[in-house]
């Protein structure tokens, strides 16, 4: 090893799964090794995202730790027998991080999430090591979740060196919130991994639709399930839609499988488990769908407009920030079908205007979301504490 690389240990979030923040965590750390950043990953369980990481041959620990958000939807009762309890047990687990941190020589700690383990902050403020803390969320809006401590939070919030959000919506959020400030850093991107060649779509009478994202409320698969039943009851049945997810842990997969099979759109509709070749998926398709309640960035637009797609999204959050309606992608009133369904007819009946849009979607993806973009502003940010 060279005497000037610089130890950074990455704080996981608590997802079982690969969510979009863990896939953009990976990518940056991987670009981030080309300037001399030797990394580790701390996750608070096992998880998919330490197992995708140990095959890209990046270092994990795994250190369990109690999580202390909650739904909204929980017992207010149940949680104020529990929190105090989780608390002390990530109390005890201080002791296993600091000997961690001291083991590897980390200079530096990454938050990966709002849902990292807040223990992994406390303990790099006591042993004075500089932290960020890179939020990808509002919790409330979009993961119908908050913090039960949130003064706790807010502490050692406000002792990171950096708060990083990943759209202009979360930066505002989250500033607003802790009153301080927050910086802007968008998600990055690998283009070799999702790039196609967009002047193939669009090409048949055929209307392929892609929509990628967790089954959850927030995500909203019933909108575009429903836009595409108005289709087919208005004549135009020259479409499909494939949803694609997590859906092991999920109920809200069942609600929508059962209303494809109350309203016979099998022949239309197809869900299938997340995959990690989602290239070849989106190779297949024209159109990528966003119609989430807020994105905080919305990491799968990128992906479609990487891949060639036209993409339609909601008029909330981050997808405001990501789609410039009529030029890089169209915009549409979230949470109303109709308004989706009249869009992908304009789409049917325009795709010489819509090449243009998914054209210029993919350009402006590749100038402003590359990995290289993105990783040389956080190594910045790194070099300001590590080795001076």
């Amino acid at each position: 090893m060279k005497d000037n690389n610089m130890k950074v240990c990455f704080i996981a979030d608590n997802s079982i799964e690969i969510t979009g923040g863990a896939q953009s965590l990976l990518a940056l750390i991987l670009s981030l090794k080309k300037y001399d950043v030797e990394p580790v990953i701390l996750g608070h369980k096992d998880s998919e995202q330490l197992h995708e990481a140990n095959r890209l041959g990046i270092k994990t620990k795994i250190i369990k730790t109690k999580n202390l958000i909650y739904p909204t939807s929980s017992n207010a009762i149940i949680i104020a027998l529990k929190n105090p309890v989780k608390k002390i047990y990530n109390f005890f687990k201080r002791k296993e991080i600091k000997k961690f941190y001291i083991k590897e020589n980390i200079e530096f700690v990454h938050l990966n999430s709002i849902r990292a383990s807040i223990e992994c902050a406390v303990i790099a403020y006591k042993l004075n090591i500089p932290y960020v803390w890179h939020i990808r969320e509002y919790l409330d809006k979009d993961q119908s979740s908050y913090i039960k401590d949130f003064r706790f939070y807010n502490k050692y919030l406000q002792k990171a060196k950096y708060i990083i959000t990943i759209s202009r919506d979360i930066q505002a959020y989250w500033s607003n919130k802790l009153k301080r400030e927050c910086v802007l850093i968008y998600n990055g991107f690998d283009v070799d991994k999702y790039y196609l060649d967009a002047t193939k779509k669009l090409l048949s009478e055929q209307l392929n639709c892609i929509m990628v994202g967790r089954f959850a409320e927030g995500k909203r698969q019933i909108d575009a399930v429903k836009a595409i039943e108005i289709l087919i009851q208005n004549g135009i049945k020259n479409v499909t839609l494939t949803i694609v997810g997590y859906r092991e842990r999920f109920m809200y997969d069942k609600k929508i499988k059962e209303y494809i099979d109350s309203h016979n759109l099998n022949s239309f509709i197809n869900l299938i488990d997340f995959t990690y070749d989602l290239k070849s998926i989106y190779e297949k398709n024209d159109i990528g769908l966003m119609c989430s309640t807020r994105e905080a960035f919305g990491r799968v637009t990128i992906e479609y407009m990487l891949s060639g797609l036209l993409c339609i999204g909601s008029n909330t959050g981050g997808t405001l920030e990501l789609i410039d309606d009529g030029n890089t992608g169209i915009l549409y009133d979230m949470g109303k079908p109709e308004i989706l369904a009249e869009k992908l007819e304009w789409v049917m009946n325009h795709k010489d205007e819509c090449k243009e849009i998914l054209l210029n979607g993919q350009k402006n993806a590749i100038e402003k979301f590359s990995i290289e973009r993105t990783a040389a502003k956080v190594i910045n940010i790194y070099k300001e504490f590590i080795h001076q």
